[in-house]
């Protein structure tokens, strides 16, 4: 897990990352304000110049955010932070966190899921 201590938009205090995906790392973070553990997402910096990823990042956020459900993660904040070493724009999502191990971690371990494993 990478640190990364800086705090984004004087709220969310990153913390190591938790996951990479294809356009953005999302890191464990403390929302200050409301002394809450939360996910943050950032797009890459090298993605942050590209108008279509920024596009496509947003509409993520946009459709996430209109889902209700159990088992999908609520979005609680987006924005847009400077970065501090190249001075780029870079949007994120502020997301509830949910302790645990990723689907990936587990599939590694366990090979195969069984339906009712898969289900929870």
């Amino acid at each position: 897990m990478t640190e990364d201590h800086r705090i984004i938009d004087g709220r969310y205090r990153l913390g190591g990352r938790l996951g990479r995906g294809g356009m953005a790392d999302v890191h464990f973070a403390l929302d200050t304000r409301l002394c809450r553990p939360v996910a943050v997402k950032l797009l890459r910096r090298t993605l942050a110049g590209d108008p279509a990823v920024r596009e496509l990042f947003e509409r993520e956020a946009w459709s996430v955010a209109s889902l209700s459900h159990p088992a999908i993660v609520a979005i609680y904040d987006t924005g847009e932070d400077v970065d501090p070493a190249t001075g780029m724009s870079l949007p994120y999502l502020v997301m509830e966190f949910v302790p645990g191990s990723t689907l990936q971690t587990v599939l590694a371990s366990e090979q195969k899921l069984s339906p009712r494993r898969a289900r929870r």
